[in-house]
């Protein structure tokens, strides 16, 4: 269930039929994390029989990217089980008021209509609950305001609010000595109802807010009125990152990819996107 992105980070797929979120494990030396909380305690059960599976400690603390559903209704199984929970305070009030929420699955119709569950998730809820009377909805043990540093270790966690399209109350996972990032869903559209809201300029703030660890290079339909709106450069074809005494071509991959090589020495690394298959394996000329 889980899958090894670095030497201390990993994470689970999402699954589309219950709307599951990915998830994470971040490992430190004395402490861990797991980045979300779940969505239900089948979920939470799974997550952490896959950490013992891995011979991995249980993690001492979970975060909530947000409040919606998918992303915190496996608290109460993760207090059960010891772990503590933590989110941003805006996260937590909304945690707060739906704790009094009950639950049924005529209920579940009344709170689609009264749009209090975007509809979109109905279908997923059902899914993933065979009683819908089992939901149970908590505050975290934890909320912080703005930004907390939680030290695991040799490795720490940076939780951050931060502005974004897809929800009020959204946090990014930020762990600084792998270079990764878990951003829950700040990247996707707003969710109204059933339809997916686009919203760039808000794209454009999350973004924003990262530089300037931001590398970035030009993709399909990047143009000068999306470079006007960012503070760091987006129009370049290419970028070059050179670390340990090699060098990385990172590219979009319209232009240049495994097919169409730019000038590259032996030992050289081309990183490229735009055809969505997963791809590790040597360039001609190593």
């Amino acid at each position: 269930m889980l899958k090894k992105l670095t030497e201390n980070i990993f994470y689970t797929e999402p699954d589309e039929a219950t709307d599951r979120p990915a998830m994470g494990y971040i490992r430190g030396e004395r402490l861990s994390l797991m980045a979300e909380c779940g969505n239900s305690p089948k979920t939470v059960k799974a997550f952490l029989s896959g950490v013992s599976e891995l011979g991995l400690k249980k993690p001492v603390m979970a975060c909530a990217t947000h409040c919606h559903w998918d992303h915190c209704f496996g608290m109460g199984e993760l207090k059960r089980q010891g772990v503590l929970t933590v989110c941003y305070d805006k996260t937590n009030e909304i945690l707060k008021d739906m704790s009094g929420w009950k639950w049924s699955a005529e209920l579940l119709e009344r709170y689609v209509e009264e749009d209090k569950i975007p509809l979109f998730c109905r279908e997923h809820i059902i899914n993933e609950y065979q009683n819908i009377g089992d939901i149970e909805v908590c505050p975290a043990d934890i909320a912080y305001h703005g930004e907390m540093r939680v030290d695991l270790g040799g490795i720490s966690c940076v939780l951050m609010a931060i502005p974004n399209p897809h929800t009020e109350d959204g946090t990014v996972i930020y762990v600084p000595e792998e270079g990764v990032v878990f951003f829950g869903d700040c990247v996707c559209e707003e969710l109204v109802r059933d339809q997916w809201v686009d919203n760039p300029k808000k794209v454009a703030e999350i973004l924003s807010s990262l530089s300037p660890d931001v590398l970035s290079v030009r993709g399909n339909c990047d143009a000068e009125v999306d470079q006007m709106m960012l503070p760091f450069p987006v129009l370049a074809d290419y970028a070059l990152v050179c670390a340990c005494k090699r060098t990385l071509f990172a590219t979009h991959g319209h232009l240049y990819n495994a097919d169409s090589l730019p000038p590259l020495a032996a030992g050289e690394i081309l990183l490229n996107g735009h055809f969505h298959v997963p791809c590790h394996k040597p360039l001609p000329g190593g």
